[in-house]
């Protein structure tokens, strides 16, 4: 598992959901918009005869919230907004699963995916490529190990897992690779049930670590 999604699904699942929750209005034309909502939203004039009623509802609600930003941190919000609206309907999908299963989640792995997210969206490209290289690929057992997990579980064993030391990881890893998918399977169950902090600990008395 690398450490974040270096395409930013939360940021990018997060504002998505503020339009697709948000509540919609009555009259959506270009000149019913306040001057505020129209300079806000002005990345959209173009295409705004194009867009649907709850479409421009929901971008109006967005608006509203987007005046409170400061610039460059609009024109992120924006740019996400964006970003979700050209995604294909499948993975749309997908990206709601993993909110929904990071919904699931306690606070105490929540608080661990934000911070991985964080941490990850300051690296340089050139950082992002090191640790990338550096937690290495996912053996293609672990895989197939995880197909049949609900995306809860998934996102746990994700969290849990860039929680663990590098020398955890590696560990972790070298072992799944000597086990089928049933066995791995059981194995990253078995190591989701250990207390958080007796992990590591854990990793290291499975047999292809010693």
């Amino acid at each position: 598992m690398q450490c974040c999604n270096s395409n930013g699904w939360i940021g990018l699942l997060l504002a998505a959901l503020l339009a697709l929750t948000a509540p919609l209005r009555a009259d959506n034309a270009w000149p019913a918009l306040t001057p505020v909502e129209r300079e806000m939203l002005a990345p959209f004039a173009a295409e705004w005869p194009r867009l649907d009623g709850p479409m421009r509802a929901r971008l109006r609600v967005l608006a509203d919230r987007w005046t409170a930003l400061p610039e460059v941190q609009r024109a992120r919000e924006i740019e996400k907004f964006r970003r979700w609206q050209a995604l294909p309907p499948g993975q749309r999908e997908q990206l709601r699963d993993r909110y929904r299963a990071f919904q699931q989640l306690d606070e105490t792995e929540r608080a661990n995916v934000r911070d991985q997210y964080q941490r990850w969206q300051k690296l340089s490209p050139r950082e992002r490529r090191a640790l990338r290289g550096a937690i290495g690929p996912k053996p293609p057992v672990w895989r197939r190990a995880i197909r049949h997990m609900d995306p809860a579980t998934r996102l746990q064993l994700r969290a849990a897992f860039e929680a663990l030391p590098q020398p955890s990881r590696s560990a972790l890893h070298q072992h799944l690779r000597s086990l089928d998918a049933p066995a791995a399977s059981s194995v990253l169950r078995d190591f989701l049930d250990q207390p958080a902090a007796a992990r590591a600990a854990w990793i290291a008395q499975l047999p292809a670590t010693r």
